[in-house]
């Protein structure tokens, strides 16, 4: 990408009435080859389990219909329910189940309607299991476990698995000590216990993970991460997961969210997180199961607000580029972090999340210069979702964190024909504001529902204009070779 500054000047009659300063961004891209993978549920959701307890009135019933509709609008999706609170709960309260806490329980009745919420919504559903119920030996006791798999079974459900949550900071939260080696043992177990039930965990044709882990809060914590992968060897688990936030919410400040030395913080991450995971357990799927912008509940006011869109859209492009196959938001509903809010009304991201689904496709391309260090301009390029548009169509994911207009300039070849733009922009507020506009109209739910989330046709042989610090994507039939 090249960066030129110009100033943009309007005419009124024969009269320069205003200029106003232009970044002006040349973008190209390669599109005959594939640069990385994705999958269809690369953007998923987690949903704390906290809910179990009924910490989030009215969630833990799943049947608002607002929260289902929205749900909808992002399938196909992987979500996990888990969380602290995971390693806290039992199913059915057991006389087998020993463990050292006070347990919140999981009834039959809430786990008909979590599996229910799940079928209805087009999301596949992967649970977070207590690793903290142990033997006297300090093995994991699965005998409550096995309890609720004998329910799952029964009733034909299709679940994938975890076992605990944030195991690198057990000793901190819990007072527990698990160690990587243990946890690697208990995951063999684990495994050997699912391979006995019959049914695979399906979601679509290319899903096919039935257990997750380590669910590490970090990569590089007493190489824990690394530790439990070198111990359990290939072939345990289907996808190797970590957690990423970007810093605590309590300290968080709004300039970091468009600081773009603070955004590619990830970038070393991503690689390390990949390069581990093939190291150790080559044939799994590597995700980021849980993650948002900030830590310890998000940041008021800035996590919820539409400046948080440059932090996820930019992680969403970043991740595809290292061929991460699911990006798991932390959280589907609650926090100052959530795609809705308490009262199940939708946030910034979570319309930016729908128009994601809905626009782009698995197959990554390569910009060129959009893994330049420091970009104060990113740009991501996606084949469009093949469901959606026609083959050789390109997905735009533009993201101007300048304080200025940018005037984009699509290579040649990819604007010969007629464009679709969804450019979304802070309503009021500003930047913290918690309602976005969509090529100037205000987005707001229609009874309940997503409403139309058209797009502003563009003409051929034109150049986009991105206002000061908004976002948004541009599709456009480029013919890709790599789209096909």
């Amino acid at each position: 990408m090249i960066h030129t500054p110009q100033l943009l000047c309007v005419l009124t009659g024969m009269c320069i009435s205003a200029c106003i300063s232009v970044t002006v961004i040349t973008v190209n891209v390669d599109t005959s080859r594939v640069a990385a993978y994705t999958s269809d549920y690369f953007l998923s959701v987690t949903i704390d389990a906290g809910v179990i307890g009924a910490h989030l009135t009215p969630v833990q019933n799943f049947n608002p219909p607002r929260l289902l509709n929205m749900a909808k609008e992002l399938a196909p999706a992987v979500w996990r329910l888990g969380g602290t609170d995971e390693d806290y709960i039992i199913f059915n309260r057991s006389s087998n189940a020993v463990q050292d806490f006070d347990a919140l329980v999981l009834n039959e009745k809430q786990w008909d309607m979590i599996n229910a919420f799940s079928r209805d919504a087009g999301w596949h559903l992967i649970y977070g299991l207590s690793a903290l119920i142990r033997a006297q030996d300090g093995k994991w006791n699965p005998s409550n476990a096995e309890e609720l798999f004998k329910y799952t079974s029964s009733k034909g459900y299709t679940v994938s698995w975890e076992l605990g949550n944030e195991p690198d900071l057990f000793s901190g939260h819990s007072g527990a000590n698990v160690t990587a080696s243990q946890l690697a043992a208990d995951f063999k177990t684990l495994r050997s216990i699912l391979n006995r039930y019959d049914g695979a965990s399906v979601l679509n044709d290319s899903f096919h993970v039935r257990l997750a882990g380590p669910d590490t809060a970090t990569l590089n914590r007493e190489n824990y991460f690394q530790d439990f992968l070198k111990e359990l060897g290939d072939g345990v688990i289907d996808a190797v997961t970590w957690h990423h936030y970007y810093e605590n919410g309590q300290k968080a400040k709004v300039e970091d969210f468009y600081d773009p030395v603070f955004m590619d913080s990830l970038v070393g991450l991503l690689d390390d997180g990949q390069k581990i995971a093939k190291q150790y357990s080559p044939s799994s799927e590597v995700w980021l199961g849980e993650t948002s912008s900030c830590s310890h509940g998000g940041a008021p006011n800035i996590s919820n607000t539409f400046v948080a869109g440059n932090l996820w859209l930019d992680k969403l492009g970043l991740a595809a580029l290292y061929n991460y196959t699911a990006v798991c938001r932390q959280t589907y509903v609650g926090g100052n972090y959530g795609l809705l809010d308490r009262d199940l009304y939708p946030l910034p991201d979570y319309f930016t999340s729908v128009l994601y689904k809905r626009l782009v496709g698995p197959r990554v391309l390569s910009v060129k210069g959009g893994m330049d260090p420091h970009r104060i301009v990113r740009v991501y390029a996606h084949c469009s979702n093949p469901t959606n548009y026609p083959k050789g169509h390109v997905t735009f994911i533009v993201i101007n964190l300048l304080n200025e207009t940018v005037q984009l300039m699509l290579a040649d070849f990819l604007i010969e024909h007629p464009m679709s733009l969804y450019l979304l922009t802070p309503g009021d507020g500003g930047i913290q504001s918690k309602q976005m506009m969509l090529n100037g109209n205000l987005l707001e739910l229609e009874n309940d529902n997503v409403p139309q989330l058209p797009s502003k046709q563009i003409a051929a042989q034109s150049d986009f204009f991105f206002p000061p610090h908004s976002y948004g994507y541009i599709v456009t039939d480029a013919a890709a070779k790599a789209c096909t």
